[in-house]
């Protein structure tokens, strides 16, 4: 689904309107009339308000790729890296105030928890490596 199908569907499924909805999501209702309108925001930071809001990526939003009904969203073609999973489970584990944080935060914070969560992934096969060669040696 597209940004303008979920907006869509919300304001036809909930009571307060442009005005609820833009409240919810953090941004005016002005957005929430232009993306009804045919003309999404295009600033990450409105559309990454919008991922975090519906729990979907911010490529399905703009249309590369789909989403599902619950759950983690999915794309069409490759997948993502297993530190990008692992990223979107801890995205999916806080609350929103939480996720939009880390979603529309400064670059350098989610470059960093990157690279963090990248030296743990190696430290953790460097160790299972070992552990493989200390159980064949013994």
């Amino acid at each position: 689904m597209r940004l303008k199908e979920l907006v869509e569907q919300w304001l036809k499924t909930h009571v307060g309107g442009y005005r609820k909805l833009a409240q919810e999501v953090n941004v005016s209702s002005g957005t929430i009339g232009n993306i009804i309108a045919g003309y999404p925001p295009k600033n990450t930071t409105a559309l990454a308000k919008f991922a975090a809001y519906f729990k979907v990526d911010m490529a399905s939003l703009i249309g590369g790729g789909q989403v599902k009904e619950a759950g983690r969203p999915y794309q069409q073609g490759p997948r993502p890296s297993p530190v990008a999973d692992r990223l979107l489970d801890i995205a999916e584990e806080l609350d929103q105030e939480e996720r939009e944080a880390l979603l529309t935060g400064p670059m350098e914070i989610r470059q960093h928890l990157i690279n963090q969560m990248k030296i743990v992934e190696k430290a953790a096969a460097v160790e299972k490596k070992a552990m493989r060669r200390r159980k064949a040696a013994g």
